[in-house]
């Protein structure tokens, strides 16, 4: 059966269309089931930009005012059905209740003061006990650490934060899964750059019961966010459907694509324009030579993209390990200069994306009236 694959990310801000765009972008590139999101700062009225339509089943709690904001977006082919949605008025967390089959789940996204605040911890774990009767999963930004020492890259003690993070995952009796998966390794979710410190505080925590259908955790790299990514696999409780091809947009704005696609046309109809072959077979038979076109173009060009995002994320990823271990301003300014590189690719695409989604003109002159299925015009 095939795993779901989840996310969580502190996106640092939604309200502008572009970032909206690219992390929808983001969750469909990477097949992403369930996206656990925080930070979106979408103010309470305005819930109903975060949606895309792959992705129709959205749950947020949101703020008064342009800050916090969490959601939990589900893709529409993800077999969790939803019974109930609750959330606090500031924006700090959403619960999703429902089930996977015959067995019941709560998924919620969190994210935490960066600073003390008891309320808050005592508030989330008494909402969570009273109203979490199944296995919970929790995908969020806490702004803290559950251990100091292994979590935080230079020395110190734990912060009030971290203590205040630390009770409310014993007592939840809640486990850590990136800890338990991967023990002896040490990798940050954030960079603090006034500090020039890294810090894991982004964090999938389960109940012990869901760890038997966790079967992968993994971090990500800061990209487009000032955050890593997180990702979890849910394996046994259903893989998502078959998703249908779609035109990507982006294959429009290509000159040197749509070239191509026009001469393909041309070729078809030259080739097919004789007496034995009727105007409603040419036409029929060019809707099929237009789709092919375009998947052939499409892989190529995605071959292409791909090949340069994937060359940048390895050249991120090691830039992050060496600066890391060893930080220094020149291997600072090496990250950020390769993280800018991938940023700008990924933001250019996303740009593209929306432009073809608005308008598009045909790059070759198109005459409705030459459908022959289509009732002619009199003369």
């Amino acid at each position: 059966m095939a795993s779901l694959k989840c996310l969580s990310l502190n996106v640092k801000g939604l309200n502008s269309p572009r970032k909206r765009r690219l992390l929808f972008h983001e969750l469909r590139k990477q097949k992403i089931d369930i996206a656990f999101i925080q930070e979106t700062q979408i103010p309470r009225k305005a819930t109903y930009r975060l949606a895309d339509a792959r992705y129709q089943r959205v749950f947020s709690s949101t703020a008064l005012p342009k800050r916090n904001g969490v959601s939990v977006i589900l893709h529409n082919s993800c077999p969790f059905q939803v019974e109930s949605v609750e959330g606090d008025d500031s924006g700090r967390y959403v619960v999703v209740q429902g089930h996977f089959g015959t067995h019941s789940y709560a998924l919620a996204s969190v994210y935490a003061p960066n600073s003390p605040d008891k309320e808050f911890w005592s508030a989330l774990m008494e909402f969570l006990g009273s109203r979490t009767p199944g296995d919970l999963i929790i995908g969020g930004d806490f702004n803290a650490t559950l251990c100091a020492a292994v979590d935080r890259s230079g020395t110190g003690a734990p912060t009030p934060q971290d203590q205040a993070f630390f009770s409310f995952a014993r007592d939840m009796g809640l486990v850590d899964v990136w800890r338990v998966q991967h023990p002896g390794e040490r990798d940050y979710t954030f960079l603090s750059h006034p500090h020039k410190t890294y810090s894991r505080i982004d964090y999938f925590l389960a109940s012990p019961n869901s760890m038997k259908v966790i079967d992968a955790s993994s971090i990500g790299s800061i990209t487009w966010s000032d955050h890593a990514d997180i990702h979890l696999g849910l394996t046994g409780l259903g893989g998502s459907v078959n998703r249908r091809w779609r035109l990507d947009p982006i294959l429009l704005t290509r000159q040197d694509i749509t070239d191509g696609i026009a001469a393909e046309l041309t070729d078809c109809f030259d080739l097919n324009s004789g007496e034995e072959v009727s105007p409603p077979m040419v036409w029929a038979a060019h809707k099929a030579v237009i789709r092919g076109a375009f998947i052939k173009y499409g892989s190529q060009y995605k071959k292409r993209r791909n090949t340069q995002i994937l060359g940048l994320q390895v050249d991120l990823t090691d830039r992050e390990n060496s600066h890391k271990a060893c930080p220094s301003e020149a291997s600072f300014l090496a990250l950020q200069n390769v993280r800018q590189a991938l940023k700008q690719l990924l933001v250019d695409d996303v740009g593209r994306s929306m432009i073809g989604a608005i308008k598009w003109t045909p790059p070759w002159p198109v005459n409705y009236d030459h459908d022959p299925t289509l009732p002619q015009s009199a003369s």
